[in-house]
């Protein structure tokens, strides 16, 4: 009986992996970047573009990845780094930022020291919600993350980021983010993004 249900519960697994290599979870490795000594996977879909601050990879709906190596890490040196990321995606237009409130941590890696969440909005009503995740990888401070303009009315868009609730969230994008993060922990995808089994780490 132990066997039949262990055999089960493998084929779930197996099942489970596979529908999500169906999905296309993990968006796969376009090439292998270095910022400031850190190695990573650009994941499909994003073109890479050196920023003030980090490392940005645009994607194709206003949305982007970063990777970043900071000195230290305070509100300036993160706000520093969404201004670089908010250029890329929604250039020319003048934004102001805010932390997300009271957030539970997300531990996504055995190496992650914190994470959080901004939100920014523009002088044009663009709201870009960005969330990262920062970690200490042999005892430099990396910081992996994401934004992604936030599809909502103007109106909707000032309420929402003059509210302590979070922009929103993009599966596309954690994907990415989880297949920047794999390639340079080393830790399997599914372990960051449950679904997929993949190590991404650049060689």
């Amino acid at each position: 009986m132990k066997r039949l249900i262990f055999a089960f519960v493998t084929l779930l697994i197996a099942a489970h992996i596979g529908l999500a290599q169906k999905n296309g979870f993990d968006p796969g490795s376009k090439e292998t970047a270095v910022h400031n000594e850190i190695k990573f996977s650009v994941p499909n879909g994003f073109e890479i573009t050196p920023g003030q601050t980090s490392a940005i990879m645009r994607g194709s709906r206003s949305n982007g990845q970063f990777v970043a190596r900071p000195g230290s890490l305070d509100t300036g040196q993160i706000t520093g780094i969404a201004q670089d990321l908010v250029r890329k995606i929604v250039p020319g237009e003048n934004f102001q930022f805010k932390s997300v409130p009271g957030r539970p941590i997300l531990r996504k890696s055995s190496l992650q020291v914190g994470d959080g969440e901004l939100k920014c909005i523009s002088d044009k009503n663009s709201l870009v919600a960005i969330t990262y995740n920062v970690l200490n990888v042999d005892g430099k401070t990396v910081v992996v993350g994401f934004g992604f303009k936030v599809t909502t009315p103007p109106d909707q868009a000032r309420q929402l980021f003059d509210s302590d609730r979070g922009a929103g969230m993009s599966v596309p994008d954690l994907a990415a983010q989880a297949h920047i993060l794999t390639s340079i922990t080393g830790e399997p995808f599914l372990s960051i993004f449950p679904g997929v089994f993949v190590t991404a780490r650049p060689r």
